[in-house]
């Protein structure tokens, strides 16, 4: 197969389409916090400016605020461009270690600590249950400082390393955890990334089955990614980051990703070490955050004219020298005639079914897009035994997403019938506007 590899100018329309703030879970979020590391990042915002700016929010549980301040919660938010925060509470109201009266965590402390948030500055756009679901406390969680009909999701918390490998299996808590996950407004897990790198009780399985499900329920799923009592703490960064992946590898991308740390040494700032990010809890954040949303646009789209197939070969490039990439894309073909057949081909296979269904194709895996690297799909078009000999060749337009294909697409490439001419030499295409 030969290519004419000159890309398209006049017969490519390639947009840049902004992103603004997302719906609920309309794109894959990032919260930060720092149970041990709050009151550094109170003190030096200027460690972790990128991550504040990008971040989609703050998460902070139950224990960091046992002492519930109004004015804390008021600095960070701040701090924050977007002043949402995840609150994790517990559906325990006896039994909590370090808590004090015999461990007791009340309804009215859970309520003074969400207001402190709320009168803090922070809209508290997500909750969650640590290990059940308490009827009383999941209805003060929904609606305290909402007015009616208003509601706030609330996520059902557990452990994934106590799934035996899998939600679906009947063992132990998984049934009441896949009732409570049903009865809320999805799942969310803790995330010792000790337990992840052992692989505890199946936890990397257990995780990837608790998303899946949840979203089999149409619900929200969020995963944590915590160093915990990792060792050595250097490896943090390189855990957390592979945890990602394994998610999307397969095909377990949380709507969701919380970056927290508690119970730990791992230091909390700086968020970059020249421009690269730091082995630090807003050093993973920072690293998620490009990963997922690529704010310097190093995913590039171009197209050239295919001889032998008289159809499209579509590169999807990674720019960047650090940041691997798993963008997104899909195609519709608009043929009003219905006179050819088109297919898409990826590494010798066929990914027609992919590009053409509403999860697009993903680039995980042998797909990855790591630094420098880069990809082709083949658009082969057939003119059907059906077809007249004026019919117009038909119009592919190609979108791609950085991650999930949630929202909008980041660039759309539209390829027009003139441009599918076997043999037909174009031009380069016209910068995409910056955003």
């Amino acid at each position: 197969m030969r290519n004419l590899c000159a890309p398209l100018s006049a017969v490519l329309a390639l947009t840049a389409l902004s992103a603004g703030a997302p719906p609920l879970a309309l794109a894959q979020q990032v919260y930060v916090g720092s149970a041990n590391g709050w009151d550094a990042m109170n003190a030096n915002p200027n460690q972790w400016t990128y991550v504040r700016a990008h971040a989609d929010g703050f998460y902070v549980n139950f224990i960091q605020m046992l002492n519930p301040s109004a004015k804390k919660c008021a600095l960070t938010s701040s701090l924050f461009t977007h002043k949402s925060a995840y609150y994790e509470s517990d559906s325990r109201d006896t039994g909590l270690g370090g808590f004090p009266d015999g461990g007791q965590f009340s309804r009215d402390l859970q309520s003074r600590q969400l207001f402190a948030l709320l009168n803090g500055g922070f809209r508290v756009s997500y909750s969650s249950l640590n290990y059940g679901v308490s009827d009383l406390k999941l209805s003060d969680l929904k609606h305290l400082g909402l007015t009616a009909p208003a509601t706030r999701p609330c996520l059902a918390q557990n452990g994934p390393w106590l799934y035996d490998g899998d939600i679906l299996k009947n063992i132990g808590d998984n049934v009441r955890v896949r009732k409570d996950t049903a009865r809320t407004d999805g799942a969310s897990t803790d995330g010792p990334l000790s337990l992840w790198q052992a692989d505890q009780g199946g936890m990397r399985s257990g995780s990837f089955s608790i998303v899946k499900y949840t979203h089999s329920l149409h619900k929200i799923a969020a995963v944590m990614v915590s160093p915990y009592d990792l060792k050595p703490t250097a490896q943090w960064l390189k855990v957390a980051q592979q945890c990602v992946r394994q998610h999307e590898d397969t095909g377990a991308r949380p709507d969701i990703w919380i970056v927290f740390e508690y119970a730990t040494t791992t230091p909390t700032l700086p968020e970059a070490v020249g421009g690269l990010p730091a082995d630090t809890i807003t050093g993973m954040a920072y690293w998620l955050i490009h990963h997922l949303k690529d704010p310097d646009h190093a995913v590039h789209l171009r197209a050239a004219a295919d001889v032998s197939s008289g159809g499209q070969t579509v590169t999807v490039s990674n720019r960047s020298q650090w940041l691997d990439l798993c963008p997104t894309l899909s195609a519709k073909v608009v043929d009003p005639h219905h006179g050819w057949n088109v297919r898409f081909l990826c590494n010798g296979k066929d990914v027609t079914a992919q590009m053409a269904g509403a999860a697009g194709l993903p680039f995980v895996r042998d797909l990855r897009l790591w630094p420098g690297a880069s990809r082709r799909i083949q658009a082969v078009v057939e003119r059907r035994s059906s077809a007249r000999v004026h019919d117009k060749r038909p119009e592919i337009r190609f979108s791609l997403w950085p991650s999930a294909p949630q929202g909008q697409a980041s660039q759309v490439l539209t390829v027009s019938s003139a441009s599918l001419r076997a043999g037909r030499r174009e031009t380069a295409p016209a910068k995409a506007p910056s955003k």
